[in-house]
Formats: structure tokens, C-alpha cells, sequence
């Protein structure tokens, strides 16, 4: 009997250690990630939660990107308040994915009590985050990329609550433009109805 208390006792002291280990290695990373910021030169602020309908931010990078060049991007600002549908749209080339996954790596990293690339940032909390992103092999036209993207889309669909938000970057790129037009229009007019947040960006 004493030896299986013992043993129950290790038990729960590994798994305390492991969440132990855990937590320390995210807070090493914190503070490594806040250094290279720093020396980046990479506004910093700590981001306000707000209401799910409202986004606000001043000065926000892409802080991969920030990473990979190893200097500050070009910063953007929005201010959108009782929307939930955003849609960006522009030129090729003229930087519509960036500054979506800027707002996407800044909203995950508030959701983890981080601090965000930002001069102020400030949005909602979300129970639930998706991506929808067209895969780099899915650039050329081809039914059968369709059909994988559509089925992306269905388990997204699936599992969406009113407490997610849903980032869309040029979905059904793979089809032609009249007919992705069409699947997008549809699917978005959905997700707007049940009040899904959704932050699209789109050449169409």
C-alpha cells in the first residue's frame, strides 16, 4: 500500500514538472522573442481586449516577416468597429496576405497574454481560430485543388461557432475567377448571416 501511494505521488510530481517545463520554456521564449524585437527596433505595446465585433490597431507588423529580413516592415493601421466582415482587396504584389497574417500573428499572440507588434493594438477574444490559406502547390488551376480546398472549407465550416474568427486568404484562386467569385460570394454571405468574424483577402 505505502509503495503505491509512493508511486502515485512520482505521478503527479512528473506531470507538475512537465506543465513546469512547459510554461518556463514559453516565458524564455517570450522574453527571447521581446529581445529580438528590441533590436529590431519593432514597436511594442501590450493589446486591449474589446468587445468581438471591434478591431483597432496603429502601427502593426508582420513579425515574420520582421524576423526573416531582421528589420522593422512597413507598419499599417485599422480602426473597425460593429463589423464583423472585413475584406481587403489590391493590387498583386501590393501586400494583402501580409497584412492579414500580421493581424493573425498579433490577434494568436493576445490570445496568449502576449505583447504585440504594435504601436496599440485591440480586438475580441476568440474561443476558436481558423485559417483557410491557399497552398503554395494549389497555384495552378486544377479541379482536383478545388475539391481540396472546398473540403478545407467544409471542416472549417464544421467546426465554426459564433465565438471564432476566420482568416481567408485568396480561397478558390484555383478555380476560374467567375466561378471562385461565386464560391466565395456564397460561402462569405453565410458565415456573415450566423455573425462569424471574417477577415478575407481577395483578388476577386
Amino acid at each position: 500500500g505505502v509503495m503505491r501511494h509512493f508511486q502515485s505521488f512520482l505521478e503527479e510530481q512528473e506531470v507538475f514538472f512537465q506543465k513546469l517545463y512547459s510554461q518556463a520554456a514559453f516565458l524564455m521564449g517570450a522574453a527571447n522573442l521581446h529581445r529580438r524585437m528590441k533590436r529590431m527596433n519593432v514597436d511594442i505595446c501590450f493589446p486591449k481586449v474589446t468587445e468581438r465585433k471591434d478591431i483597432r490597431f496603429e502601427g502593426l507588423v508582420e513579425l515574420s516577416l520582421a524576423i526573416n529580413n531582421l528589420r522593422c516592415p512597413v507598419d499599417n493601421s485599422l480602426s473597425a468597429e460593429d463589423k464583423h466582415l472585413i475584406v481587403i482587396t489590391g493590387a498583386n504584389q501590393g501586400g494583402k496576405s501580409t497584412y492579414l497574417r500580421s493581424i493573425g500573428i498579433a490577434q494568436i499572440m493576445l490570445q496568449c497574454g502576449l505583447y504585440v507588434p504594435a504601436k496599440s493594438f485591440s480586438s475580441g477574444l476568440y474561443g476558436k481560430v481558423f485559417t483557410h490559406f491557399t497552398r503554395r502547390e494549389d497555384s495552378a488551376m486544377n479541379s482536383g485543388r478545388l475539391d481540396e480546398e472546398l473540403g478545407r472549407m467544409e471542416r472549417i465550416v464544421d467546426n465554426l461557432s459564433k465565438d471564432s474568427i476566420l482568416f481567408l486568404n485568396e480561397s478558390f484562386a484555383t478555380t476560374t475567377e467567375k466561378e471562385g467569385s461565386i464560391i466565395a460570394a456564397d460561402i462569405t454571405k453565410a458565415l456573415y448571416e450566423r455573425g462569424i468574424r471574417v477577415m478575407m483577402v481577395t483578388h476577386l
